[in-house]
């Protein structure tokens, strides 16, 4: 390779990497964008959502929700969901016995299933040659950085949802962030809680 060639292709690798991170971040055009006090929550469809209240309702998930006619926002999952998401959030706060005031807002990327998220996870690993060895499905991870989870609806459990909302809350309702081993015996602690 010619000397003058590698800086280009660096420059090009890197905004390549860009953008595909925004894509991958940044909602589509026919995403569903739900939003309560504390959280945004962005799916593929109103279909996703309403499975995801379905099985974030408290006692399994047995609920029946109907369907309104009207803005797509205001389905019938929208009050259950709000509910059990922002109680959801309460209830790991209280396991962890952390704060809730003054929380950042936290998004919440829902995606069909484990192969996606593993594949937004390879965005933002350090080390993507190693990732690219062990590529299984993930069902759910929290990045820090964007205050983000990234999480599969195939893989969507009360016990999921409390695991990643502790690694926010332990990111952001203390002034320093625990070392990562720590917050996941924190995170796993909260899950048997919850689930």
């Amino acid at each position: 390779m010619l000397p003058s060639a590698r800086p280009v292709l660096c420059a090009g690798a890197l905004v390549g990497s860009v953008l595909l991170l925004l894509v991958s971040v940044l909602p589509a055009a026919a995403e569903v964008k739900y939003e309560t006090q504390n959280i945004v929550v962005i799916a593929p469809s109103q279909a996703d959502l309403d499975d995801m209240a379905r099985r974030l309702a408290p006692g399994g998930g047995g609920l029946r929700l109907l369907r309104f006619a009207g803005d797509r926002r205001e389905a019938a999952s929208a009050p259950n969901l709000g509910a059990s998401l922002e109680g959801l959030l309460r209830d790991v706060a209280r396991v962890l016995t952390l704060p809730t005031h003054n929380l950042p807002r936290l998004r919440i990327f829902l995606l069909p299933d484990g192969y996606q998220v593993r594949q937004r996870h390879l965005l933002f690993s350090q080390d993507p040659g190693r990732a690219l060895l062990g590529y299984r499905p993930l069902e759910a991870f929290y990045e820090a950085g964007s205050r983000s989870i990234f999480l599969s609806l195939a893989d969507l459990r009360r016990g999921i949802m409390a695991h990643e909302l502790s690694h926010f809350l332990l990111c952001t309702a203390l002034a320093a962030p625990p070392p990562q081993a720590v917050q996941e015996e924190w995170a796993r602690y909260a899950e048997t809680q919850i689930d």
